[in-house]
């Protein structure tokens, strides 16, 4: 390093660091999206609910989903309205995908959104799905 540069103290790259610390960590947080931090909050009878959906077993995966989905977890709520749906239970995955779409949850607002679409169960509504899907996009 030339002689007319001034190292700085380690005390003073401390206090740059310190200074710079939480705004770094907030647009870390960011930059992962809700969606890093919704994995970790997931439940164990949630995480049991989704495996069990993946190998197949809707009945174990029902049976885990619908008490956290009743119980008002948005993600639940979403997966249930998902395996209704699939399943042509519309009236009730229209009911499950609305409780976690007004919480925010993005996969509860596409879920209805497709549904009001499509007509599935209720009537067809093209201005309403469109804002559900823009909210999903969001």
């Amino acid at each position: 390093m030339p002689d007319n540069c001034a190292r700085p103290h380690q005390s003073d790259v401390m206090n740059m660091m310190r200074k710079f610390a939480v705004p770094f960590v907030l647009l870390a947080a960011a930059f992962a999206g809700p969606a890093a931090f919704a994995q970790a909050a997931k439940s164990p009878d949630f995480i049991a609910g989704e495996q069990a959906y993946r190998r197949g077993d809707v009945r174990g995966a029902m049976s885990k989903l619908r008490p956290l989905a009743d119980a008002g977890d948005s993600a639940a709520q979403a997966m249930l309205g998902e395996i209704l749906d699939r399943a042509e239970q519309d009236e009730e995955a229209v009911k499950y995908f609305r409780k976690s779409a007004e919480q925010g949850n993005a996969d509860g607002a596409y879920g209805l959104a497709t549904m009001l679409a499509a007509g599935e169960g209720g009537p067809k509504n093209p201005a309403m799905a469109r804002s559900w899907f823009e909210k999903a996009a969001a």
